[in-house]
């Protein structure tokens, strides 16, 4: 019996181990746990339908659990489905059999499955934030996935999971359109996070990678960071600033060749929106073009961005080296380098700083003119060699629109020529052929919102001498204002209305300081020219349109005319009067305009002049060897004309000199001269030579514009009229002609009664009578275009007397037998200034008109 007893429990151990290897290796295929595998799946999810197909189990015996392998099994929600490979799971045979949940853990292996399917099983078992938002954006691709389940212990509704799985050949649609092409990634899930690692896709046919991107929830909002490369590959610039959501154009839209070093993090809140951005991004680049609507001068080369991005807050820095679109101004490839800093405040305008600094590069002019535009100045065609270090900062508004500008820049320029019209300048430097050259050129530029300042060193030529120039702009409020400091040794000066002339080669300075206004005047606040021992000093003089004077403070000069004359004046304005003052001053080419009527008053070159002048000249020059002396007077100016005048002075220190002028209350202006011996004067006149003694007297009458004017000249002679003497030698009285050329003739009376209305003066008398000849003439003159005279010239002028009584002429002029002679010619001198005609006929018999003329003067 008992070895019975024994060997059956021999026999039973030895099934029993037996039946536990074969438990525990082989294992068994059964559908008992079908029932409970399904209950624990249903607490999972009550939608949950799992069909059961081929379920194993295998004995642990160690833990004395059974582990249950399901191969295959059909797993749906309503109509999504995803293909399983196997389930697995562990059965606790204690807890089994003490009536206790069994099953704590369950292993989910699937096959490779469409991703959509799984997107769409997922979101039908329970709809997940990051995983919708993830997934969804998935068109297409495999996907694999290992999920374990740990099941609460107490709880039968709790339990917790964690995904693994990979991705393939997926395409990923992202924000803006830009598009993900092979695409593949491993993943961890669990209900807090997911976890993306090796991630590897094509974007726009650059092949990018990352190595990790996490996705973890917490209060009800999701929190993705990761990192993304790209190894060198064509990359859209354009488009990678679409990722950022920002309105950039200043970059060219076209492929560059880059790399990209990046990280981000960003939060999703509960109402799908996504805030909280922040990328950091480092892009090294070849070649990098701007958009040509803003310049097609340069390029960048060799450069690198770094981007950072933050909750709409922007902060972009570059670096590059920059070249020239026309590759022969790239000389010095290594020495163009740009830096520029962006930022972007949220709300507030984005702000650019830009640093750009270029060595020796040779540019021609061509290009430069695309750029800067400046009126009166242009440049010619021409290599230019420039340097330069150049700040720019400005900000840009919501359009893209340049705000704020400031530059500050330093040029510095070897020759370049510049092309410059100016009449003001070709009026006062004579060898000024419109073109300045300038050498070893240095500009600082500082340009502030439509303002700037520009500070010019240089060397100028104008004919082959070179000078310094120093030269301030600065433009503000519309205005622009200047000051220059110029050398001119290299310049012909000539100052016609001072009879002033500084030849080539001679030491000269001129310092100016003045205001160009937006109305188009200048104000000089002070020109001061030195040359020597010469000064011309101007202060606070204010030129209007046409270059007339508003005002003026001083006008002061210590110069030597061309005539050798020393020129010491000052015309001075205190309160509202003037004083002219002054030593001396040479007037000569002032008499000589004056007379001639080539030039207007002198007060015609103020605006609206209203004044007294008051005088006090030493010496007024009339010419070389005669003056004025003891000038004084005072002339009250009105509207710039002339309204009262008293003005005296001694002609050569002891002839007398009286001007006065009074408007009455008729408007009418009423001019009187009084003239003893005014031959300083007269001598002036091409048409009359040899003038001696006399008294001149003149008187006029002017209003609106027509003057009546009568002039008296007494007990004068002449030695020469080349006119006279023509008409003399045409009328054949060759006698009188030769007295007129040789000692002269004198006159005891001129006199001429003319009216004057534009440029049309008509002599309504012309008459002068003398011992040995009288003149009586009339017509009229149109200045510059005609002149029509006519007149009777006699041989004597006595009305007592016959002409035969005349010494030595009486055979010439009425010959041996009675008769035979005349007693004159009348004449006719017609045509335009330079083609005069002249027309004489003998006369037998007087006018009643010029006898009755004679007969006035010899009884006065």
């Amino acid at each position: 019996m008992r070895k019975f007893v024994i060997t059956a429990a021999g026999i039973i151990i030895t099934l029993s181990f037996i039946l536990i290897i074969f438990l525990s290796t082989m294992g068994v295929k059964t559908d008992r746990f079908n029932s409970l595998i399904n209950q624990k799946i249903k607490e999972i999810n009550p939608k949950i339908n799992f069909n059961l197909k081929n379920v194993s189990l295998k004995l642990n015996p160690i833990n004395f659990n059974i582990d249950v392998v399901i191969l295959n099994p059909n797993v749906a929600i309503n109509k999504a489905k995803v293909e399983i490979e196997s389930v697995k799971t562990n059965l606790n045979l204690i807890d089994y059999f003490n009536n206790r949940n069994p099953v704590s853990k369950i292993t989910l292996i699937s096959k490779e499955n469409n991703i959509k399917d799984v997107v769409n099983f997922l979101n039908e078992y329970e709809f997940n934030l990051a995983r919708s938002l993830i997934l969804q954006q998935i068109k297409r691709g495999k996907v694999k996935i290992s999920s374990n389940i740990t099941l609460d212990d107490n709880y039968s509704d709790k339990f917790s999971y964690n995904i693994n799985g990979s991705v393939r050949q997926a395409e990923f649609s992202t924000i803006k359109n830009i598009n993900l092409n092979e695409l593949k990634f491993n993943f961890s899930i669990n209900k807090k996070s997911i976890d993306l690692n090796k991630i590897h896709f094509i974007l726009n046919e650059i092949k990018m990678n990352s190595d990790s991107v996490k996705i973890n929830r917490k209060n009800e909002e999701l929190k993705i960071f990761g990192d993304l490369k790209s190894k060198k590959g064509k990359l859209n610039f354009y488009n990678y600033i679409k990722l950022i959501n920002r309105d950039f154009d200043l970059l060219n839209d076209e492929l560059i060749s880059a790399s990209s070093n990046n990280k981000f993090s960003f939060a999703i809140s509960k109402k799908l929106k996504i805030k909280d951005i922040n990328i950091s991004s480092v892009i090294n680049f070849d070649k990098l073009y701007s958009n040509k609507k803003y310049q097609e001068f340069i390029y960048l080369n060799d450069g690198s961005v770094n981007i950072n991005y933050k909750d709409k807050n922007i902060i972009a820095s570059l670096e590059s080296n920059y070249m020239f679109l026309n590759k022969d101004y790239n000389n010095q490839k290594k020495k163009n380098t740009i830096k520029l800093n962006y930022q972007k405040i949220k709300n507030k305008k984005a702000s650019v700083d830009l640093r750009i600094n270029n060595s020796k590069n040779s540019i021609n002019t061509n290009e430069l003119s695309k750029l800067i535009s400046l009126k009166n100045f242009s440049l010619p065609e021409q290599n230019i060699l420039l340097d330069s270090e150049n700040k720019i900062t400005f900000q840009l508004s919501k359009k893209n629109q340049v705000e704020n500008l400031k530059i500050k820049s330093k040029i510095n320029a070897n020759e370049t020529l510049i092309n410059y019209k100016s009449q003001r300048t070709k009026k006062y430097f004579k060898n000024f052929k419109n073109q300045i050259k300038l050498n070893n050129t240095q500009i600082d530029l500082d340009y502030n919102n439509k303002e700037y300042k520009i500070a010019l060193r240089s060397e100028y030529v104008i004919d082959k001498i070179n000078q310094n120039i120093l030269l301030n702009i600065s433009k503000n409020n519309k205005n622009y204002f200047f000051t220059a400091d110029l050398g001119l040794s290299s310049s012909e000066v000539e100052i016609n209305e001072l009879d002033y002339i500084k030849k080539l080669n001679v030491d000269a300075n001129l310092i100016i300081d003045g205001v160009y206004r937006q109305n188009k005047e200048i104000f000089f606040k002070t020109i001061n020219y030195l040359e020597g021992n010469t000064k011309i000093l101007i202060e606070n003089i204010e030129l209007g349109k046409n270059d007339k004077i508003k005002n003026l403070d001083l006008f002061q000069i210590d110069i030597e005319s061309a005539s050798g004359i020393r020129n010491q004046l000052e015309f001075k304005k205190v309160n509202d009067n003037y004083y002219l003052t002054g030593t001396q001053f040479d007037g000569t080419e002032n008499i000589k305009n004056l007379l001639s009527n080539n030039s207007k008053s002198i007060f015609s070159n103020f605006k609206n002049l209203n004044s007294y002048i008051y005088l006090d000249i030493g010496k007024y020059y009339i010419n070389k060897s005669s003056f004025l002396s003891k000038t004084n007077g005072e002339i009250q100016i009105k509207n710039s004309k002339v309204l009262n005048a008293n003005i005296s002075a001694k002609l050569n220190e002891n002839r007398k000199f009286q001007l006065n002028v009074i408007t009455n209350k008729r408007k009418e202006k009423i001019t009187n001269l009084h003239v003893e011996k005014p031959e300083p004067f007269i001598k002036n006149f091409k048409f009359i030579k040899g003038f001696k003694e006399g008294e001149l007297f003149y008187e006029s009458v002017e209003f609106e514009g027509k003057s009546i004017s009568n002039l008296k000249i007494k007990n004068f002679k002449v030695k020469e009229v080349p006119v006279l003497a023509k008409l003399l030698t045409l009328a054949s009285l060759q006698g009188i002609a030769d007295l007129l050329t040789g000692e002269g003739i004198r006159f005891s009376d001129f006199e001429m009664d003319y009216q004057k209305l534009g440029n049309t003066t008509n002599i309504n008398e012309l008459y002068a009578i003398g011992p040995a000849i009288s003149l009586m003439m009339e017509g009229y003159i149109v200045k510059d275009n005609l002149t029509s005279l006519k007149g009777t010239l006699v041989p004597a002028t006595t009305v007592n007397k016959t002409i035969s009584k005349i010494p030595m002429l009486g055979e010439i002029l009425v010959g041996k037998k009675i008769g035979e002679g005349v007693f004159g010619v009348s004449f006719k001198i017609k045509g335009p200034p330079k083609k005069l005609k002249t027309t004489v006929n003998p006369i037998k018999t007087l006018t009643p008109r010029f006898i009755t003329r004679t007969l006035e003067k010899i009884s006065d």
